[in-house]
């Protein structure tokens, strides 16, 4: 379809692909709105790749008036259409699959919906609810319920999403494409956190790496550890069981030589013997605390 072109005809107007190139018949006219061009309207087959190709129309001046990027080409809007899809054009500008296109009229979302599945859960694999999903995609925010789950209808097209809870890091998703009447299950999803704060405590640079233990120990809901560093350096501060299993990281960055505490909020784990540790380029060291509730 051929929305809102200048001129009266199509005179002179041409398709590409990657590797051809046909013109439009003498004498199309351009409807007011729509205007509708099939294979009887080009002067010559126009060959595409289904796998991916990029199919552009220019005018008589070489001005490329529009152009759809599809499949296994860098840059693509869309995967390549499936039999009996068309690809149509939203009104917010995003191409999408349909079955049952309108040819001649105004898109619409009828055969043109699919749904997203997906998990959210901690890093120790704990389900989390009342998390936001967002995404240009659509306009509400879609929570998680209690066993972490969500599901989203939406129009069938390449998109992604933000998940977030307060006091986690922000998820951005990889892109994924959905496809009419078709369901896509993702991958489970861990959000990192809670979030940690660190703190500085002085300016004067410690003489030799340490790890303090921690306060308070046995401890319930949240304890503090302290260490030190002499030299700038790359520090890694984890919480792992004690069959080694790793659970968290609490603190993986550059910092300066200093005096630093970091808080672990251990809320949603069950009482129990962990191990922290303190990790550098230079250094590593680890302690038991346990977990009272």
């Amino acid at each position: 379809m051929l929305e809102y072109f200048l001129g009266d005809t199509l005179d002179g107007f041409y398709f590409t692909t990657c590797n051809d190139t046909a013109f439009v018949n003498d004498g199309i006219e351009i409807k007011d709105v729509y205007t509708i061009l099939s294979p009887e309207s080009l002067k010559s087959q126009l060959t595409m790749n289904p796998s991916g190709d990029t199919i552009s129309l220019w005018n008589t001046s070489g001005y490329q008036w529009w152009e759809i990027i599809f499949g296994r080409c860098s840059g693509n809007t869309i995967a390549s259409p499936s039999a009996g899809h068309s690809i149509s054009l939203s009104e917010s500008g995003h191409y999408y699959f349909d079955s049952t296109p309108t040819l001649g009229a105004a898109n619409d979302s009828s055969g043109a919906m699919g749904v997203i599945h997906g998990m959210i859960t901690d890093t120790s694999s704990h389900p989390l609810s009342d998390v936001e999903i967002r995404s240009w995609l659509w306009y509400n925010r879609y929570p998680t319920d209690n066993d972490g789950y969500f599901s989203i209808e939406m129009l069938a097209m390449q998109g992604w999403f933000i998940a977030e809870k307060e006091g986690y890091q922000e998820f951005f998703s990889p892109s994924f494409q959905v496809y009419p009447d078709c369901a896509v299950v993702l991958d489970t999803i861990q959000l990192i956190g809670p979030t940690v704060k660190i703190t500085s405590e002085t300016r004067t640079v410690p003489q030799q790496f340490s790890l303090s233990n921690n306060y308070p120990n046995p401890f319930n809901p949240s304890t503090i550890f302290t260490y030190e560093i002499p030299t700038d350096d790359y520090v890694d501060v984890a919480i792992y069981d004690m069959k080694g299993h790793h659970l968290t990281t609490l603190f993986s960055g550059k910092q300066s030589a200093g005096k630093y505490t970091v808080q672990w909020d251990a809320s949603t784990y069950p009482s129990g013997i962990y191990i922290y540790e303190l990790r550098t380029s230079e250094y590593g060291e680890s302690r038991k605390c346990t977990l009272v509730k």
